[in-house]
């Protein structure tokens, strides 16, 4: 729960899954979740075209997301994710070229997801 420094709760009448929907479905960037076992809980529409354009698929809630990526690069990314699932976190800054041939860079972050008693419920990527 969130409160204001009188300690009224801010979001009275809302759940934290709402406001999970709204942070993610309002957001500029990308994010997915998977659980610990690496399928694919859930992800924003950002996310969504971010993995169409790259790698030319869509994402399916409850999929294991090794099923959407190249074969090239699976074995990296597993790697990435056990070690999120183990609790570190890891953030990465990769160059690209939009459509014009133009460079530009972006951060891809993994994050253990922790519930309230500190087990790791799943990862965040984004």
């Amino acid at each position: 729960m969130i409160k204001s420094l009188s300690g009224t709760n801010l979001f009275n009448g809302f759940s934290t899954e709402n406001i999970l929907e709204a942070f993610l479905a309002g957001s500029n960037d990308g994010f997915m979740i998977l659980g610990r076992d690496f399928n694919i809980i859930s992800f924003n529409e950002k996310y969504k075209q971010y993995h169409k354009q790259y790698f030319g698929c869509e994402l399916i809630q409850g999929a294991p997301f090794e099923n959407f990526l190249p074969q090239q690069i699976i074995s990296r990314e597993i790697a990435y994710l056990e070690k999120a699932v183990s609790g570190e976190n890891l953030k990465f800054t990769i160059k690209s070229e939009n459509p014009n041939c133009q460079p530009y860079w972006y951060d891809l972050e993994y994050h253990p997801l922790k519930g309230k008693s500190g087990d790791i419920l799943g990862i965040g990527i984004g």
